[in-house]
């Protein structure tokens, strides 16, 4: 998995297979069920470096779980569901995490089941 922003690895819990990243200003990112990691808490990260193995910590299935969060509480964490930031639009998409008529479904076509 690559951090998809530059920042410092903020935690990083190994029974969640969970790494946060602070990108500054109160965003943060969230990669949950990493078997292992290539990073340290504490280490500054590059965009599209490597922080760690997609996988199945607590998951029958390898995925990968990311959220985008903004520390709107101003807890210094941004780990509060309400904190999470949905993207409406992605490359030209329009996505959404409830069904309605809009919604997009999205078939993985990288043989990995």
């Amino acid at each position: 998995m690559l951090a998809s922003a530059p920042g410092v690895v903020d935690h990083i819990s190994p029974g969640s297979g969970l790494i946060e990243l602070d990108h500054g200003g109160g965003w943060y990112s969230v990669y949950i069920h990493m078997p292992t990691f290539t990073v340290s808490e504490g280490e500054k990260v590059a965009q599209g470096q490597k922080i760690g193995e997609v996988g199945s910590v607590n998951t029958d299935v390898a995925h990968l779980h990311y959220e985008q969060l903004y520390d709107e509480n101003g807890d210094g964490r941004g780990s509060t569901p309400s904190e999470i930031q949905i993207p409406l639009i992605i490359q030209g998409t329009k996505y959404a995490l409830t069904e309605s008529t809009d919604d997009v479904v999205v078939t993985s076509k990288n043989n990995c089941g």
